[in-house]
């Protein structure tokens, strides 16, 4: 089933002020390599404050970075289960 996308959502702190986007992403979410962040960049997946975010941007404290993830595949989820304890004050699946 194909999912409706996700926006993580970051609020800069001083700890990363002045450190390049691309590298911030890159070290956030490393699963997806540093080109792999600037194809989504590309995509327009990523945004700073509002605006479409290019990768040469530098953070500056308190910015709001979005990555608005796009819909991806998720298995269905189970519709039968198997009652594996139940007392008058626990069901157990």
């Amino acid at each position: 089933m194909l999912n409706r996308g996700y926006a993580y959502t970051t609020i800069i702190s001083s700890e990363y002020h002045g450190q390049p986007l691309l590298s911030h992403l890159a070290s956030l979410y490393p699963h997806s390599t540093p080109q792999a962040w600037q194809q989504k960049l590309n995509n327009g997946e990523v945004t700073l404050n509002g605006l479409t975010a290019t990768g040469s941007d530098s953070l500056t404290l308190g910015q709001t970075l979005i990555w608005n993830r796009p819909p991806w595949l998720e298995p269905d989820a189970p519709q039968h289960f198997e009652v594996l304890f139940e007392d008058p004050h626990l069901l157990a699946v």
